[in-house]
C-alpha cells in the first residue's frame, strides 16, 4: 500500500512539473524582439519562397500556433537566409513569397532571426513580431 501511495505522488508530482515547465506561456525575456533588440541587426529582404506549414500544437483555447519553412532574399548584401518561423494562424497570411520584409537578424547566427514586419498585398507595411523556430513562444 504505501509503494502504491509513493508511486502516486510521483506520477501527480511529475505531471504537475510538465504542465508548469511546458505549459505556461513563455515571459517577455525569451520573445524574439527582447532577445535581438539589443544586439540585432536590421535587414531588409523579400520572401523568396514559403513552405508548407506544421501545425506545432494548440493550447486551450488559445491561438495555433505553426512552423513555416522560408527562404529570404536580402537585398543590401545579396544572399539567402533559410529557417523556419513560429508564428500563429491569424500570422500565416502574411507570409507570401515575394512580399517584402524587415528582419532583425542575430549577427552570430543568421538563421537566428526576428520579422519585424511585412509588406501586405496592399502595400501596407504590417508591424509583426514573428520569429524563428529557435525562441519559445
Amino acid at each position: 500500500m504505501d509503494i502504491f501511495i509513493v508511486g502516486m505522488l510521483v506520477v501527480i508530482g511529475g505531471v504537475i512539473w510538465l504542465s508548469y515547465r511546458y505549459g505556461r506561456r513563455p515571459s517577455k525575456q525569451e520573445k524574439p524582439a527582447f532577445v535581438l533588440g539589443s544586439i540585432g541587426t536590421r535587414a531588409h529582404a523579400v520572401l523568396a519562397t514559403v513552405g508548407e506549414p506544421v501545425t506545432l500544437g494548440r493550447y486551450g483555447h488559445g491561438p495555433t500556433f505553426h512552423a513555416v519553412p522560408v527562404s529570404f532574399q536580402l537585398t543590401n548584401p545579396s544572399r539567402s537566409i533559410e529557417t523556419r518561423l513560429t508564428c500563429s494562424a491569424l500570422q500565416l497570411p502574411l507570409l507570401q513569397p515575394g512580399a517584402p520584409c524587415e528582419l532583425l537578424l542575430d549577427p552570430a547566427d543568421p538563421t537566428r532571426l526576428m520579422v519585424a514586419s511585412v509588406q501586405n498585398s496592399f502595400g501596407v507595411q504590417v508591424p509583426t513580431e514573428i520569429g524563428s523556430s529557435h525562441f519559445r513562444w
